[in-house]
């Protein structure tokens, strides 16, 4: 992340590593994914990841080990991952990993009540330079047709309500009506012995013909306003590699912002990365999207972290630190690692007598707070 007073610059990236990386014995190899991100000079603040297969195993245990890896690409970063678990019936959870560095997390929810595999989303909410954002994986479920791929659209256009900032990223499975297929793509698919693709990509129109769907998204577009960064910059380039389905190449994954989206695309910044030799589709069959958004306005002031708040639950008297010093890693989160002086050992011995003064005289509250002091410091070493 690069910025100036006036402005901010928010760096994207797109990987649909396949599988997550999962292979055959059922453990995860993320050297593919990590060779690939080190043409980034500087952490992005937003990987998107739409397969993301079984990072919840094991109690997180792959996601925790691909977070601890992309900390070490990029010494200084602190990136966390959010998985969308919640897909019956698929393995292929779209996931987005921020750098907390850069983006304060402030809540990971689920988005709406229709609980099918296609609408039951998850949604990042975080706070960059002063700007409230919605950040949303996807990864469009298109085999029921036009009707599937309708519905992804409605709940990102419930999801934007016309004025807040969303940053929806992934593998949408289909084109807009202005990208170019391949000429006579449904024929070639047939000789190319993948019929099972014209399932995923195409739907029946009302002349009975089957052509690729590209509706749904020209709408986000047209009509409602979406801003594509692939249609933007006019780069139309497949993002699927050159030894997938034959050769027959789609431009399926996108970046999208919604209308009230105040960060604007960085000119020349949008790219599509081909590795040159391209690798082997049963391996990694996307290639990588990367932008940039330029935000105009200042930063806010760091929000207090765990440590802070613990030490003005234990002693509300306290001042709060000095604003004209630089903020500590300790202090304002910014650090990669807590400093030794935050273990709860240490915390409580050092307000141990404003503790055993107020275990004295209101004997219930002050236990309690000095309990969930310490559940809370005990949650957040485990999670680090």
């Amino acid at each position: 992340m690069s910025s100036t007073p006036e402005t901010t610059d928010l760096v994207v990236v797109l990987k649909n590593f396949k599988r997550g990386g999962l292979r055959e014995d059922g453990r995860h190899d993320f050297t593919p994914l990590l060779h690939a991100l080190k043409r980034f000079p500087a952490a992005p603040a937003v990987i998107g990841m739409p397969e993301c297969t079984r990072y919840d195993r094991w109690w997180g245990r792959p996601r925790r080990q691909l977070q601890r890896e992309l900390n070490r690409l990029w010494p200084g970063s602190r990136y966390r991952g959010y998985i969308i678990t919640e897909r019956p019936g698929s393995r292929n959870w779209p996931g987005v990993f921020i750098d907390c560095s850069q983006i304060t997390p402030i809540r990971w929810h689920r988005y709406g009540t229709l609980a099918t595999r296609e609408c039951l989303w998850g949604v990042l909410e975080g706070s960059f330079a002063g700007h409230h954002l919605l950040i949303k994986p996807l990864h469009f479920g298109t085999s029921k047709g036009f009707a599937t791929l309708d519905r992804e659209v409605r709940v990102l256009n419930e999801l934007a309500d016309g004025r807040k900032q969303v940053l929806a990223l992934g593998d949408c499975n289909a084109i807009t009506d202005q990208d170019t297929p391949p000429p006579n793509y449904v024929q070639r698919l047939k000789k190319a012995g993948l019929r099972h693709k014209i399932l995923y990509k195409c739907a029946r129109e009302p002349d009975g013909q089957l052509h690729l769907m590209t509706g749904p998204l020209s709408d986000l577009e047209d009509v409602a306003g979406w801003r594509n960064a692939g249609t933007q910059a006019e780069n139309f380039t497949p993002t699927v590699n050159s030894r997938t389905d034959g050769g027959l190449g789609l431009r399926i994954d996108h970046i999208l912002t919604s209308p009230g989206f105040t960060g604007d695309l960085v000119p020349d910044t949008y790219r599509v990365h081909i590795d040159d030799p391209e690798p082997d589709p049963a391996q990694d069959d996307h290639r990588m999207l990367s932008c940039t958004y330029r935000f105009v306005g200042g930063a806010p002031p760091p929000r207090p972290t765990l440590r802070t708040r613990i030490r003005q639950l234990l002693d509300p008297g306290a001042p709060p630190p000095s604003r004209g010093t630089a903020p500590s890693p300790d202090d304002h989160g910014h650090g990669r690692h807590p400093a030794p002086g935050t273990s709860a050992g240490r915390l409580l011995a050092t307000h141990a007598p404003r503790v055993a003064e107020r275990l004295r005289r209101h004997p219930w509250p002050a236990a309690g707070a000095a309990v969930l002091a310490l559940i809370l410091l005990i949650v957040r070493r485990r999670r680090t």
